[in-house]
């Protein structure tokens, strides 16, 4: 899908690892013990993180996204110069321009950008915020996390509607043999966009509407 917005790069790292540990016992699969405990201690620290992430203020979420962006040991330093920001549907929190010493480019929020692959996660976003978590189907959920059978994506371009992208060449073919297996590509958001009636949406209308939901 085709999206053109201001930039907009979220930096929210959040690291999470579980292990398990010993052999397994006998009998079946020696690693399933493993795979147990591996998967409760995961879903733990899902949970332990989530309530830590919800206990912030926003100035304490602000104070950690800007110092994850300004700071020069992790991997944004690599990737300088860029725009960050944060915030919330409804107003920007915090952001900022960071510049690079190689570099004379600086990225400012009213810098028009084709953001590509990032398109995926702001429709998802979309989606979930018009139709609201509980109001996603089964359906809508194949399709966001791109295990919906449609595999062979091969790029829009920037004049195209939704659905003249979906007709171009192999992009909405549909897979049987893959349809519950997750797939990387654009097809599956392509289609689904179809199917909420977004086809004659360009990348005006299309992102016009997407911001109507998510700002």
């Amino acid at each position: 899908m085709n999206l053109r917005l201001p930039l907009l790069t979220l930096l929210a790292p959040l690291a999470l690892s579980a292990c398990g540990g010993g052999g397994g016992g006998g009998g079946g699969d020696p690693a399933a013990p493993d795979v147990e405990a591996a998967t409760v201690n995961a879903d733990a620290a899902v949970v332990d993180a989530m309530a830590r992430i919800e206990s912030l203020t926003n100035d304490q979420r602000t104070a950690a996204a800007t110092a994850t962006a300004q700071s020069t040991v992790n991997a944004c330093n690599s990737v300088r110069p860029f725009y960050w920001e944060v915030g919330s549907k409804d107003a920007k929190l915090a952001s900022g321009s960071i510049t690079s010493p190689t570099s004379a480019v600086k990225y400012l929020s009213t810098v028009p950008m084709s953001v590509a692959s990032a398109s995926k996660w702001i429709y998802g976003a979309y989606v979930a915020q018009k139709l609201g978590v509980a109001g996603l189907s089964t359906q809508d959920r194949k399709f966001l996390s791109m295990r919906a059978g449609y595999i062979t994506f091969q790029g829009c371009d920037p004049t195209q509607t939704v659905d003249s992208c979906l007709a171009f060449q192999s992009n909405g073919n549909y897979t049987p043999a893959a349809d519950g297996k997750f797939y990387y590509g654009g097809g599956h958001m392509e289609t689904h966009a179809h199917l909420i009636g977004l086809g004659a949406r360009n990348d005006t209308t299309l992102t016009t509407e997407v911001q109507s939901q998510i700002g």
